[in-house]
C-alpha cells in the first residue's frame, strides 16, 4: 500500500540548504544533506529557467530522487528534494539516464528489483511535484537490463533505449505516457553494447552503439555504428552505418554522441592505438554518410605523450565543429598530467593545430574528470577537478572562444575549493549552459548534493532579481 502526502505550498524565507546562488566558491550550495548519494545530474528547462537535479541515494539499495531549482538556485521543494521510488534496487549503479522535456517536466530511466528481476522503468515528473505517468512509473520492457538512456522530443514525448545480452532495445513514448512499438536491434552473430540516442525535428532517432566483433572478457574489440528509426521502428537508413575501425577497448569504455546542429552528429571514443591511448571523433550527415575516416579523427599526433584520453566532446553552435576536452600523460599511471583542447570538423581534420591548445601545463596532479560544453556564441567552458591532495580536491574552469583562446585570462576560474573529496558523474548532464549560466553538480562524502554556478563572464552567484521565498513541500513517497 502506498502512502503520498498532500502537496502543500509554504512561503517561507531562505535558510541555509535554499539559499541562492554562492558567490563564494569556499561555499557552494548544499542541495541535499544525505549521506551516501550518486550520479547527481542536471536538465535545464529553458523556457521556465528552472533546474532539475537528479540523483540516487543509498538507503537499502539505491533510491532516486529529484530536486527542482529556480534561476537563482534556490531548491523549490522542501527538505532533501522528492523521493521517485522506494522500490527495492541494487547498491551498485549500472545506468541511469534523465532529461527535462520540450513541455518542462523531468523525465528519469532507472531499473530497479521491485518484481524480483532488474527492468527498466521511466518516469515523468512535473514542475510542483505530480507524477504525470503514475505514481510507480512505467514498465518500459520485461526484458532484464542494467543500463537506460533517455532523449527528449520536441513534442513533450522521449526516446528510451536499454541493454540486455547482445540486444539493444528502444522504444518511443508519447507525451501522455503512450507507448510505441519497442524496437529490437541486434546482429546474430555479434554482441551489441551501449545505446546513445538523438533525436530529429520529425522525432525520429539516431541510435549509436558498438558491434563487437572479437576479443574476450574485458577487452572486447568493437566498431562504432548509427542506425535510424522512426517511432514505430521502420528504418530510414539502407543499412547500419559502420564509424569506425575495430578497436580493442575496455567493455565498459561509453560513447559520446552528439547533434552537430546540422541533423548529422559527432561520436567521441578513445581506445588503445600501438600502445597509446588516443582520444577519436567521427562524424555521421544527415543522411546516414560517414564523413570522417574510420580511423576517425585524432585529437593529437605530435607532442610525444603516449596518452590522449578522458575526452568531453561538445559542439561549437556557431561552426559546428567538435570541441575536445582532455587528459594528457605520458604513462598510464604516472603522476603527469596537462589538460588540453582541439577541435575537430566533420571530415576528421585537427583545426587547433596537431597537439590542440593547453590549457592547464604539465603537473604532478591528477585531473580527472573533465567536462566541456558549448556556449551560444561559439566556443565552449571546461570544468574539471584536479586534486592538490591525496582524496581532496577543487573544480576549476576555463572558457574558450571559437578559436581555442582563452577568455578569461590565463588562470582558471575557482568553482569550489573546498578541500573535500568530490564524486562526479562522467556524463555531460553534470551541467548545462543554459540562460546565461553553467550549473555544476557534484556528491560530497560530508555533506551530500552540492551544486554551483557559473555566469558567462566568469563570475559564480545571483543572476537575476527573482524573488526566492516560495517553495513547494512535497512529501516523500512510501511503500509498504
Amino acid at each position: 500500500m502506498k502512502k503520498f502526502l498532500l502537496l502543500l505550498v509554504a512561503f517561507f524565507f531562505t535558510a541555509t540548504i535554499n539559499a541562492q546562488w554562492s558567490n563564494d566558491p569556499s561555499i557552494n550550495n548544499i542541495i541535499s544533506t544525505e549521506n551516501d548519494v550518486h550520479s547527481p545530474m542536471v536538465a535545464t528547462d529553458e523556457s521556465s529557467e528552472m533546474t532539475f537535479v537528479h540523483w540516487f541515494v543509498l538507503n537499502d539499495g539505491m533510491k532516486p530522487k529529484l530536486q527542482l531549482l529556480n534561476k537563482q538556485g534556490v531548491p523549490q521543494w522542501e527538505g532533501n528534494g522528492l523521493m521517485i521510488s522506494t522500490h527495492p534496487n541494487e547498491i551498485a549503479l549500472y545506468g541511469t539516464d534523465f532529461c527535462t522535456t520540450s513541455d518542462g517536466n523531468a523525465v528519469v530511466c532507472f531499473a530497479d528489483l521491485r518484481t524480483g528481476t532488474m527492468l527498466p522503468y521511466i518516469y515523468k515528473i512535473s514542475q510542483t511535484g505530480e507524477f504525470l505517468w503514475g505514481n510507480d512509473g512505467i514498465q518500459l520492457s520485461t526484458v532484464e537490463t542494467i543500463r537506460c538512456y533517455v532523449e527528449p522530443c520536441n513534442d513533450g514525448s522521449v526516446w528510451a533505449a536499454w541493454t540486455e545480452g547482445a540486444t539493444i532495445y528502444t522504444r518511443h513514448i508519447q507525451a501522455d505516457g503512450t507507448l510505441d512499438p519497442i524496437i529490437n536491434v541486434q546482429n546474430e552473430n555479434s554482441q551489441l553494447s551501449w545505446a546513445h540516442l538523438l533525436s530529429d525535428e520529425n522525432n525520429s532517432i539516431m541510435l549509436a552503439y558498438f558491434k563487437k566483433t572479437g576479443g574476450q572478457g574485458y577487452f572486447p574489440t568493437r566498431k562504432l555504428y548509427v542506425a535510424k528509426y522512426d517511432i514505430q521502428g521502420n528504418e530510414l537508413w539502407e543499412q547500419h552505418t559502420q564509424l569506425s575501425n575495430d578497436y580493442a577497448m575496455l567493455s565498459v569504455r561509453d560513447i559520446e554522441f552528439l547533434s552537430d546542429g546540422l541533423g548529422g552528429a559527432y561520436a567521441s571514443i578513445y581506445v588503445p592505438i600501438d600502445g597509446l591511448q588516443e582520444a577519436l571523433v567521427f562524424h555521421i550527415d544527415a543522411d546516414g554518410n560517414a564523413t570522417t575516416p574510420l580511423s576517425g579523427g585524432q585529437v593529437n599526433v605530435s607532442d610525444g605523450y603516449n596518452y590522449h584520453y578522458y575526452p568531453s566532446m561538445t559542439i561549437d553552435p556557431v561552426s559546428h565543429n567538435a570541441i575536445v576536452a582532455y587528459r594528457q600523460s605520458n604513462a598510464a599511471y604516472e603522476n603527469d598530467f596537462a589538460l588540453k583542447i582541439q577541435s575537430i570538423d566533420a571530415n576528421g581534420n585537427r583545426l587547433w593545430g596537431d597537439d590542440g591548445i593547453t590549457l592547464v601545463p604539465t603537473t604532478s596532479e591528477e585531473i580527472h574528470p573533465i567536462f566541456a560544453q558549448a556556449v551560444p556564441t561559439g566556443g565552449a567552458i571546461v570544468m574539471y577537478k584536479i586534486s592538490p591532495q591525496f582524496n581532496n580536491n577543487v573544480v576549476k574552469a576555463f572558457r574558450v572562444d571559437g578559436n581555442g583562446q582563452k577568455e578569461w585570462g590565463e588562470n582558471p576560474v575557482d568553482i569550489s575549493t573546498r578541500n573535500t573529496s568530490k564524486s562526479f558523474t562522467i556524463t555531460n548532464s553534470q551541467f548545462q549552459v543554459k540562460n546565461g549560466q553553467v550549473i555544476y553538480t557534484w556528491g560530497e562524502e560530508s555533506s551530500g548534493v552540492i551544486a554551483q554556478n557559473l555566469k558567462l563572464d566568469g563570475t559564480l552567484g545571483q543572476i537575476s532579481d527573482e524573488d526566492p521565498s516560495i517553495a513547494i513541500s512535497i512529501g516523500e513517497v512510501t511503500t509498504t
